[in-house]
């Protein structure tokens, strides 16, 4: 579990490797670094669990879902996505993943 400023809060990914490369395939295919490039070349994988706007705290939601973690899932779609807290997400193309023999 961790945090970006302002009180978003976010689970990663455990390996985040594939999911790293995922992003600058994804990246380069397209022409475009993740949030505009705002954040550096490389963003950090992850799913937000709450934004500020949410009117939980960040220590509430640690406190609840830590009994919760480590939460085991398998990715099977990655969501390129375009827009902003402000304005708003868009769906730009749903990329479901295949199995490798």
């Amino acid at each position: 579990m961790g945090w970006f400023e302002p009180g978003v809060v976010y689970l990663e990914p455990t390996p985040g490797d594939p999911f790293i490369h995922l992003t600058r395939d994804i990246s380069k295919w397209f022409g475009l670094l993740p949030f505009g490039g705002a954040f550096g070349k490389d963003s950090v994988p992850h799913l937000t669990i709450s934004v500020p706007e949410s009117g939980r705290t960040m220590q509430e939601i640690a406190y609840r879902l830590e009994p919760e973690l480590p939460i085991s899932l398998l990715a099977e779609e990655a969501w390129l996505m375009a827009g902003s807290h402000v304005a708003g997400w868009k769906t730009i193309r749903v990329m479901p993943f295949s199995l490798r023999s």
